[in-house]
């Protein structure tokens, strides 16, 4: 009887053995047993890490729109303090790509990390890269090539194409009078 299941019996999905309340027929039980109400309460007030609570969430989703009005309001006197962070973010696919290559070469493929100041001199030499890149060159070469790709994959238009941001837009093309109606 240590299953749970007396002998030439099978419990309610045929398979012949069932662990000692489990099941629907445990079922009320543990919800009798379950602590609902502190449940809920630790998922409404909780703010421990990644917890997905509504206070998490408040309190994760105020900071960041903290941090963002502070770099509005600072936003033109740190304009140069900025830079290096600006052109980072202007070719994510790039600095990314950089810095898995670079992880993969120096550490080996699935390398942990136990240099030490390797991730210090990692997010510099790529800040200090991409900042030179977005000066000297402009658009990442990584967002460069996904840009031509998505042009030469898109349909043509009406127009002939996609036009280049630089070009001027084109004349509409005059429409033929309405035909007038005899009545």
């Amino acid at each position: 009887m240590e299953s749970g299941v007396e002998s030439g019996g099978s419990d309610d999905r045929g398979s012949g053995s069932v662990a000692e309340g489990s099941g629907w027929a445990a079922y009320p039980e543990r919800i009798a047993e379950a602590d609902l109400g502190g449940t809920a309460l630790r998922a409404g007030f909780s703010s421990s890490p990644h917890s997905g609570a509504t206070m998490e969430i408040l309190g994760s989703g105020g900071l960041a729109l903290a941090v963002i009005c502070l770099l509005l309001l600072c936003g033109n006197a740190l304009r140069y303090a900025l830079l290096p962070l600006a052109a980072v973010g202007s070719m994510p696919l790039t600095a990314y790509s950089a810095h898995v290559i670079v992880i993969w070469i120096v550490l080996g493929p699935g390398g942990m990390n136990t240099l030490p100041f390797f991730t210090a001199a990692l997010i510099a030499g790529l800040l200090v890269a991409c900042t030179a890149w977005a000066i000297l060159v402009g658009r990442g070469p990584l967002e460069r090539l996904t840009a031509r790709a998505a042009q030469r994959m898109a349909p043509p238009t009406m127009t002939g194409g996609i036009p280049s941001p630089h070009q001027a837009p084109a004349a509409p093309s005059p429409r033929a009078p309405a035909p007038q109606r005899a009545d």
